[in-house]
C-alpha cells in the first residue's frame, strides 16, 4: 500500500531455526510502519467461549515495595513492558528510551524506594529507568556481553545490580547501573539470583547452588540440589527454597545446607516461581507450569492447590509452553492479601491470599492493530481502522470523530453458526483502501487466522469471505491498478500467498514461499507499474523475494546477503521504481537498499543495537 498501516509494536521473532535453547522466547505482533475453571476436585477446564479475548501472555509481573500505597506494577505482556498505577485497573505501554528490538530477558525493581528499575535484553544489554520506568537509558559500560540472561535489584542496597550473561559470567554495578565490573566468568552461568537476610543465593542450570556473602562480588558453590535446572529462588535467613524445572521444590538450611524434599501432595513439579508469604515465615507459594498456584503454611510439609478463577489456553501446550509464570506479591500481603500471576492466558489478580483468582486486561481490547488512510483524503478525509478485538471504525472527519462499523461482522456471521468459540473471531490484523476508493467504495480488512471483509459502500456493511486454506496474519496488498485489473493479493505468515483477479470476491492459493520467521509480519510491495512489469516484492525465509510474473512464481533476491538472516524484515518500494528500480527492506540489522531490482543490495544504515553487538564481538 501507499499509505501507512499502524500495528501495535511487539519484541521481535527469530528465524525458528535461530532461536536460541536457552529461552522459550514467547513470538508475539510485529509493527510494519511505525509503529480454572475448576470443579470440586480440581478438574481443569478449558476458558469457555468469549471469556477472555486472545491471550495476553504475560511473562512477568513486578509490584512496587510501596504497592499498598501507591498500587504500581510492572508487567512484560506479549514482550512489550507495562505499568499499572491503580492495582491493575489500567495498563499504559511504557516505550520512553527503550529503543530496542530484542527481546527482553529480565525485569527488577529496586525494593527500597521502587524508583529505580533495570531491564535485561537478548541482544541490546541492559536498559535502567530512575524515575518508576516511565524513561529509559541504556547502561553497558563495562559489561561483556549484551545477551543477558539475569538482572537483579540487590534488595539490601539498592545501588548494586547484578546482570549474568546468558552465556555465563557475571557483572556488577554499584552505581544504579551507570557502570558495571566483571564479577564472574563466563564458565560459570547464573539462572536466577536471590537474597535471604544479606546472604545472595544463585542457581543454574546444572542444578547447582551458589552464595555470596560480599554482595555478589565473589561467589562459593555450596551444593547440587538435584540434577535439574533451578527455575526460581525464595531466601531468609532461616531457609531457602530452590523450584526446579522438573523435579520440584526443596528446602535448604542456609546453615547446615541440608536438603529436604517437600514435593509431597505436589501434582506437577515443573515449578516456575516460588515466594515466601510476607508476615509468615513459614508460608510459601508457588506457580508450575500446567498446574497453577499451591499454598503451603508449614514450610512445604504439606500442599494445597488454588486454581479457581484461573483457565488454560491449549495453545500454550501447542506452543509447548507454560500456562503459568512468575508470582509477585503485596510486601503488605498480611493484611491487604494481594497476589499477581502472571500466565500464558494473561494476568491475573488474587485479594484473597492468593486462594481465589480473578482475570485482569492488561492489553486493552480496542488497541489499535492497523490503520490507512484514503487515497482521496484530500476530499473525503476518510481514515479506516481495525482493533485488536472487536472493533472496525471509519472517520470522515479527519479522524475527529470515529464510527463503529461492524454491520456483517457479527461473531456469530464470523463463526458460522451460534455457538460459543474458542476465542473472539473479531482478531483483527489488517485493513486497507481500494486505491479508486473514491468512485468504487471498497474497504478490505482482514481477520488474524483465514477470513477477511469485503466493503463497496464505504464501510457501511461488509461481506464475509475466507481463503480456501487456514492461515495465519492475513497481509492486504491492492494492485494500484484496481480499479481495472480487480487484483488483490493476501500474504501469510507460512508463506502462503493468495490472489484474487475479482476484487476480492474470491481467492485462490497462488505460491507457497518457504517460512521459518515465526511470527513476523508478511510484508509486501507491489510496483507502481504493475499493469506491464507484473512485479512484486515479499519477505520469507531467506529475507526479500521477487516475482516478475504477477505472484506466480519467486525468486530470493537476498539468500547469500546478510538480509537473510536479518530479523523483522520490511520492504517497501519507490513510487518511481519504473526508472529507479529502488527497493530498500528495513531489520533489525539496519536499512538496507537496492537500485537495480535486487540484483544487489547495500547497507544503508546500520542499526544502534547491530553496532554495539558487532562492538562486544570485536573486542
Amino acid at each position: 500500500m501507499y499509505f501507512s498501516k499502524h500495528r501495535l509494536w511487539s519484541r521481535p521473532s527469530a528465524k525458528m531455526a535461530g532461536l536460541s535453547n536457552r529461552v522459550k522466547r514467547q513470538l508475539g505482533w510485529v509493527t510494519l510502519s511505525f509503529v480454572l475453571a475448576v470443579t470440586g476436585a480440581f478438574i481443569w477446564s478449558f476458558q469457555p467461549a468469549q471469556a477472555h479475548r486472545p491471550h495476553d501472555v504475560v511473562t512477568q509481573i513486578k509490584l512496587s515495595p510501596s504497592y499498598n500505597q501507591d498500587q504500581t506494577a510492572y508487567a512484560v505482556v506479549r514482550g512489550n513492558l507495562f505499568k499499572t498505577i491503580d492495582g491493575g485497573d489500567s495498563w499504559r505501554r511504557i516505550v520512553n528510551g527503550l529503543d530496542t528490538l530484542t527481546p527482553f530477558s529480565q525485569l527488577t525493581v529496586d525494593q527500597a524506594t521502587g524508583t529505580q528499575l533495570a531491564l535485561g535484553t537478548h541482544g541490546d544489554g541492559i536498559f535502567v529507568s530512575n524515575d518508576h520506568g516511565e524513561s529509559w537509558q541504556r547502561s553497558n559500560d563495562g559489561l561483556n556481553t549484551l545477551d543477558i540472561g539475569v538482572v537483579y535489584s540487590v534488595p539490601s542496597d539498592s545501588q548494586v545490580l547484578l546482570a549474568a550473561g546468558a552465556d555465563g559470567g557475571l557483572s556488577r554495578s554499584t552505581d544504579s547501573g551507570r557502570t558495571w565490573t566483571s564479577a564472574v566468568d563466563t564458565s560459570q552461568l547464573f539462572s536466577v539470583i536471590a537474597e535471604g537476610d544479606g546472604t545472595l543465593w544463585a542457581g543454574d542450570k546444572t542444578g547447582q547452588l551458589l552464595s555470596s556473602n560480599n554482595g555478589g562480588l565473589s561467589w562459593q558453590p555450596q551444593l547440587t540440589v538435584v540434577d535439574s535446572p533451578i527455575t526460581a529462588l525464595a531466601a531468609n535467613g532461616k531457609v531457602v527454597y530452590v523450584a526446579t524445572a522438573t523435579r520440584g521444590l526443596f528446602r535448604i538450611d542456609p546453615k547446615t545446607l541440608d536438603i529436604l524434599d517437600i514435593n509431597k501432595g505436589l501434582e506437577d513439579l515443573r515449578i516456575q516461581s516460588v515466594k515466601i508469604l510476607p508476615g509468615n515465615s513459614r508460608g510459601v507459594i508457588i506457580s508450575s507450569w500446567d498446574r497453577g498456584v499451591s499454598i503451603s503454611l508449614d514450610s512445604g510439609e504439606t500442599w494445597t492447590d488454588y486454581t479457581q478463577g484461573l483457565t488454560k489456553d491449549k495453545q500454550a501446550d501447542e506452543l509447548e509452553t507454560h500456562h503459568f509464570s512468575e508470582i509477585a506479591l503485596s510486601e503488605n500481603f498480611l493484611d491487604d492479601k494481594t497476589a499477581f500471576l502472571g500466565g500464558f492466558n494473561g494476568l491475573y489478580k488474587s485479594t484473597q491470599s492468593g486462594q481465589q483468582w480473578r482475570e485482569i486486561e492488561t492489553l486493552a481490547r480496542g488497541v489499535v492493530v492497523a490503520m490507512d488512510v484514503s487515497p482521496s483524503y484530500a476530499s473525503d478525509q476518510t481514515l479506516a481502522l481495525s482493533t485488536y478485538v472487536g472493533k472496525i471504525m471509519v472517520s470522515n472527519d479527519r479522524g475527529k470523530t470515529w464510527q463503529l462499523t461492524m454491520n456483517g461482522a457479527e461473531v456469530p456471521r464470523l463463526n458460522g453458526n451460534f455457538k460459543p468459540s474458542y476465542q473472539d473471531p473479531r482478531r483483527f490484523f489488517d485493513i486497507a483502501f481500494s486505491p479508486d476508493y473514491a468512485v468504487d467504495r471498497t474497504i478490505f480488512t482482514t481477520g488474524l487466522w483465514t477470513k477477511f471483509l469485503r466493503s463497496t459502500n464505504g464501510a457501511k456493511s461488509w461481506s464475509l469471505h475466507s481463503l480456501d486454506t487456514e492461515a495465519r496474519g492475513l497481509t492486504l496488498l491492492l494492485s494500484p491498478n484496481f480499479d481495472a485489473d480487480k487484483t488483490l493479493f493476501i500474504g501469510t505468515q507460512k508463506g502462503l500467498i493468495f490472489r484474487s483477479t475479482n476484487g476480492g470476491r474470491s481467492l485462490q492459493k497462488l505460491a507457497q514461499l518457504p517460512w521459518e520467521r515465526g511470527n513476523d509480519s508478511p510484508s509486501m510491495v507491489i510496483s507502481p507499474g504493475f499493469a506491464t512489469d507484473r512485479t512484486l516484492y515479499v519477505v520469507a525465509e531467506t529475507g526479500v523475494y521477487k516475482s516478475t510474473d504477477a505472484g506466480k512464481s519467486w525468486q530470493s533476491t537476498t539468500e547469500n546477503t546478510p538480509i537473510a538472516e536479518a530479523w523483522n524484515l520490511h520492504v517497501e518500494i519507490s513510487p518511481d521504481y519504473g526508472q529507479d528500480q529502488t527497493v530498500f527492506v528495513s531489520s533489525y540489522d539496519g536499512l538496507f537498499k537496492t537500485t537495480d531490482a535486487g540484483e544487489s543490495w547495500q547497507q544503508r544504515l546500520r542499526s544502534q543495537t547491530a553496532a554495539n553487538s558487532l562492538q562486544h564481538r570485536l573486542s
